[in-house]
């Protein structure tokens, strides 16, 4: 609108001038709507474009994402830096470590004599008083070769009440033909503790013993072992729940070409495993540990496990990693002192309990849950509540920082149990060792083809897993399972 126009607008008198305030009042309006809804939209970008560079940042070092997920690092990505605490020792081994080497056994299996009889230079014809021996020995294994037992057994017939009598055969034979205990025990150590698949291994014992099996054979080798193992894995699960303190963690598994869920609950020596299409309290109380256990459980926080009346213990390891993430990648001051308020705790326990003591003193309890504290009031001025907006319903969407400081408020208890308890562990580490070879076998195989398979794994892995912490290497367990005398694990009253 140029001056002219301005003028004959004037000439038209007042009301043409109001409609023309008017209209431009509502131009301004207009404009000023549009203005809003880009910076909303602005905002909501900015705030997704956050959102998205977080995931992008997130790795196994600072958040829950398993390795295998972090994919090839660039070479000029920065390092996260190392929770590990300098110690004072020295690399190498340590004064009073006891090495290992190969040492002469006393009574080897063969011995095999080398003799000499004349010089090698002049000839000299050597007489006893002459010569004295040196030993050397070999340890190696013997040629690998299938052993095939007959039993003649004799049978009688009585000629007067007729009763024909049977010698005692062997309990683990009971066919004309059959394979051995430790040939099963051989290839169901190789596919459920070493995780070779059925076709290599039947390749294996064709290639080491020449002995030709199929992939049938070894899955119905598999299903004898897993009916054996039926008491074992009963006295594990309530052993657990028998237990002061048990770590419990999920993890996720395809079967069936659909997700399932593993659970794991596991103490210093026993494990036990569970499988269930569903991963919250459904899948808990399937797994019948949870809803009659009393002692602490320790965990990752997942909501599901509140469901359960008892005492919580929450995993240290997790929330570091978390707290890495907002102190490097948010720049959150009060984060990184977090980090080391709980690694401070972490090693004056650990001193405490190298010095023989059970527990801290009542005013160091006292200072540490005040540092704490103090740390979480620093950081919600940073990162302060989000209030509701006016016209949206619900509540107001808080960040990912402000849920962190939350539930470390809300949890500090359960985060510092390890503090009030030293039985208590810093980490829940122990069940996600457990369960990360879970993790190993779906990386191998891809899958669970069947139930049937989910639901072995599950109790061979807990047979085994229970062997080893209690001492007995896995094959040695395998293996006396199929004499008939299965590990059962020694659980006190």
């Amino acid at each position: 609108m140029d001056i002219s126009e301005i003028k004959q607008i004037f000439k038209q008198g007042l009301k043409a001038v109001i409609e023309l305030v008017n209209s431009l009042y509502a131009r301004i309006n207009e404009l000023n709507k549009k203005v809003e809804e880009l910076e909303k939209k602005l905002s909501s970008e900015k705030s997704e474009n956050k959102k998205l560079n977080n995931q992008k940042s997130k790795d196994s070092s600072n958040s829950s994402k398993p390795p295998s997920t972090d994919g090839f690092q660039k070479k000029n990505k920065k390092k996260t830096q190392s929770l590990r605490q300098k110690s004072n020792k020295k690399s190498g081994g340590q004064l009073g470590h006891k090495g290992t080497t190969l040492k002469m056994v006393s009574n080897p299996d063969m011995k095999v004599p080398i003799t000499v009889s004349n010089c090698k230079d002049c000839n000299h014809h050597f007489i006893e008083t002459e010569k004295h021996t040196e030993n050397k020995q070999v340890i190696d294994i013997p040629p690998l070769e299938v052993f095939v037992t007959e039993y003649e057994v004799e049978v009688g017939l009585c000629p007067h009440c007729k009763t024909k009598t049977i010698g005692d055969f062997p309990f683990c034979y009971k066919k004309d033909i059959q394979y051995g205990p430790n040939l099963k025990s051989y290839v169901v150590y190789e596919n459920k503790y070493n995780f070779i698949p059925l076709n290599r291994i039947v390749e294996s014992v064709r290639d080491l013993f020449h002995v030709s099996l199929s992939e049938g054979t070894v899955c119905n080798f598999i299903k004898e072992f897993n009916r054996i193992i039926n008491k074992p894995v009963e006295v594990i699960k309530q052993g657990l729940i028998k237990s002061k303190i048990v770590g419990f963690d999920e993890s996720g598994g395809r079967c069936n070409g659909k997700l399932n869920w593993f659970h794991v609950a596991t103490n210093e020596f026993l494990t036990y495993f569970s499988f269930h299409p569903k991963r919250g309290k459904k899948a808990m109380d399937s797994a019948g540990i949870l809803p009659f256990f009393k002692g602490k459980a320790v965990h990752d926080c997942f909501a599901s496990y509140y469901n359960y009346i008892l005492e919580h213990v929450l995993c240290n390891a997790h929330v570091l990693r978390e707290l890495i993430f907002e102190k490097e990648e948010n720049l959150q001051k009060w984060a990184g002192e977090m980090i080391n308020l709980l690694l401070s705790i972490k090693l004056e326990v650990k001193e405490r309990i190298e010095s023989g003591k059970s527990k801290l003193s009542s005013k160091n309890i006292a200072q540490y849950e005040e540092k704490y504290d103090r740390i979480l009031k620093k950081g919600f001025r940073k990162n302060p509540y989000r209030e509701k907006e006016a016209n949206k319903k619900g509540k107001a969407k808080q960040t990912d920082t402000y849920n962190l400081l939350n539930r470390l408020r809300n949890h500090k208890k359960e985060f510092l149990a390890f503090m009030y308890d030293f039985e208590v562990p810093f980490d829940n580490n122990l069940s996600e060792r457990d369960i990360r070879m879970l993790k190993v076998y779906i990386k191998i195989s891809g899958c669970f083809r069947s139930l049937w398979g989910a639901e072995s794994f599950c109790r061979i892995r807990s047979y085994l897993l229970t062997a080893r912490k209690n001492g007995v290497c896995a094959y040695k367990a395998i293996n006396d399972a199929f004499y008939h005398r299965p590990f059962v694990p020694n659980i006190p009253e």
